[in-house]
């Protein structure tokens, strides 16, 4: 099933994160953010309609808002056709209602896990750890050989239309940094006519923002933020805070010792009962009592096993 989706940013997040449980064959096709002030402006929370310039095809419209059922619904029904034609004939779903259903029934943690997964579309590998969510990625591979990958940890969040610059540089000590090869579709040069770093790994309960370009061959640590809009062209150590293009670390996260302990105990790595017993101390500045907690549950028990 083709679909278009009309939700908020809180909402596709967590579509992302169920999708695979709940409708595994269907294919995003479009999705367009809308803002909490659709009730009083609709037309001003639409954000990306006026940029769509091809009509895809699609079969269904998905739409995020269980209060605002009807107002949504009578919105879109108003805006679709204008857009794909007056003859257009889509049935509308409210997944919010199925979601909840589903959380419900199977538990919010294990509904909400993802597991470590392998697309591999076109020979790219994109690789993406439990938890993690993303709402559009691009990975730029022109070898299509299945060697290099986009290996991503647990825990991240990456924000909209992130790209990940596999094998996709031009060589700037050639005469030239014109890609004849690949628009002649000629393999003459004397050199690797498609160059790359190697693989982009980027750690555990990594925050990426908007429109992040990242180069090849670079890691990214733990705990680290980046800014929207940066260029990332090297890497960089754990809770680093990075910005600009090209990035650079603004500041650390935190102090030394804070840094340590985290990497110590590697949190996203506990067993699901571990991190639910902690989500309140994790969504805390309490570094202490959550290393206190790992010290009691989780260090002895891994000695004891090893």
């Amino acid at each position: 099933m083709r679909v278009i989706i009309f939700c908020d940013e809180v909402h596709i997040v967590y579509f992302n994160i169920v999708r695979t449980h709940l409708i595994p064959e269907i294919d995003i096709v479009r999705t367009y953010l809308i803002g909490d002030e659709v009730s009083e402006d609709p037309d001003s929370c639409i954000y990306s309609v006026q940029r769509i310039t091809d009509k895809v095809a699609f079969d269904a419209v998905f739409f995020m808002y269980f209060e605002l059922e009807n107002v949504i619904k009578d919105r879109m029904t108003e805006l679709l056709p204008k857009i794909y034609g007056d003859d257009v004939s889509f049935p509308f779903y409210n997944l919010d209602k199925i979601m909840h259903t589903y959380l419900d029934s199977f538990g919010e943690m294990e509904c909400a896990r993802t597991y470590l997964k392998l697309h591999n579309k076109d020979g790219i590998d994109f690789l993406i750890g439990d938890f993690s969510y993303y709402t559009s990625v691009h990975v730029h591979d022109e070898k299509k050989d299945g060697d290099l990958k986009v290996i991503i940890g647990k825990f991240c969040s990456i924000g909209p239309e992130a790209k990940f610059m596999l094998a996709a540089e031009h060589s700037t000590k050639w005469n030239t940094t014109y890609p004849f090869d690949a628009i002649l579709k000629r393999t003459d040069s004397e050199g690797e006519r498609i160059i790359s770093k190697g693989n982009i790994i980027i750690g555990n309960d990594v925050w990426i923002g908007e429109n992040v370009t990242f180069m090849s061959g670079i890691t990214i640590g733990d705990g680290c933020v980046i800014g929207s809009n940066a260029v990332v062209t090297k890497s960089f150590e754990p809770y680093s805070i990075i910005v600009g293009n090209p990035a650079k670390v603004v500041k650390r996260r935190f102090d030394d010792s804070r840094i340590e302990k985290l990497l110590e105990m590697k949190w996203w790595d506990w067993e699901l009962s571990h991190i639910h017993a902690c989500l309140g101390i994790l969504q805390s500045e309490d570094t202490d009592k959550l290393f206190e907690y790992y010290k009691k549950h989780i260090e002895n028990n891994t000695n004891e096993e090893t």
